[in-house]
């Protein structure tokens, strides 16, 4: 990740430092680690270092340099051959959020479409409490809405969006390997949702931070 662009803070290093902690049933579940342990992980680690975020257009320069999305491609033409996906385009997906905001409201829109051209119907997340019907008025067959309290989308939803609505508009898998393009935000790259989609045969394959623009 941190090759493509993405980095983590401190307390999401803690936080997946918990998580692997409680995976392999070390410490109760009821306990965490704090940012104390993430100190003295880091004097005990003098490879690894705290960087303070870089100006977004230097970001986005870095990652959108020619070295770096050839990097890109050639990594990814990899991932195609190891998984025998050179004539499989209907198996390779790439999956985006767009986040519309009116003056009262925010909502946004997961869309997914294939190397073929098939296109997953659109998922909605909108702002509010609890569902109601009348979202969805004028959805097209195949469209689904889903409730955040802020509108935008998160871990729990997009893991929601892979297992109830993803999966179900796949067509001609026959058990073959997924290849899922999408960016490396956080909610798409939780560690459930990485061990999720290695027992479904889902390979995801992040894109360098700061490209959507290219």
């Amino acid at each position: 990740m941190a090759s493509y662009g993405y980095g983590n803070t401190r307390q999401e290093v803690t936080d997946l430092a918990t998580y692997f902690d409680h995976t392999i049933n070390i410490k109760p579940r009821n306990e965490e680690f704090t940012l104390k342990w993430f100190e003295g992980f880091i004097k005990s680690w003098p490879e690894l270092r705290v960087v303070k975020p870089r100006n977004l257009e230097i970001q986005r320069a870095k990652c959108g340099s020619v070295a770096n999305v050839e990097k890109y491609f050639a990594c990814f033409e990899q991932v195609v051959h190891k998984y025998n996906l050179q004539d499989k385009p209907h198996l390779i997906f790439n999956i985006d959020e767009k986040v519309t905001s009116g003056r009262s409201n925010t909502t946004t829109i997961l869309g997914c479409g294939s190397a073929s051209g098939f296109a997953v119907p659109p998922y909605f997340v909108f702002e509010g409490k609890r569902m109601m019907n009348k979202l969805m008025n004028g959805a097209t067959p195949g469209d689904v809405g889903a409730i955040s309290d802020s509108g935008w989308s998160s871990t729990n939803i997009f893991r929601q969006y892979l297992t109830a609505h993803f999966l179900k508009y796949v067509p001609g898998r026959n058990n073959d390997n997924i290849l899922l393009l999408l960016d490396g935000h956080k909610s798409h790259v939780a560690v459930d949702i990485i061990e999720w989609a290695q027992q479904h045969h889902i390979i995801i394959h992040v894109l360098p931070a700061h490209t959507a623009h290219i």
